[in-house]
């Protein structure tokens, strides 16, 4: 699996639908995924993780810009 994660095996994985992560791309800039020349999006372990707990954080009750913030290293202000 040298390539990375497809956005199929990372909405397996994650239970985050492709369409979401599609939107958080890009409304939030997250997640960053590499593209091969087709375009195709390629997700790494790290993503996975990372999305993972956002959504962690986001049953917690933390709204979503600040869940991405927060495993992004970037403070959201409330």
């Amino acid at each position: 699996m040298s390539d990375g994660l497809t956005i199929r095996e990372v909405t397996s994985r994650t239970g985050v639908e492709s369409s979401t992560l599609r939107i958080w791309e890009q409304r939030h800039g997250f997640p960053v995924p590499r593209r091969l020349p087709s375009g195709h999006r390629r997700y790494s372990h790290v993503d996975v993780e990372l999305i993972r707990q956002v959504m962690r954080d986001r049953e917690a009750g933390l709204e979503l810009k600040a869940a991405i913030g927060q495993v992004c290293g970037v403070g959201i202000e409330p």
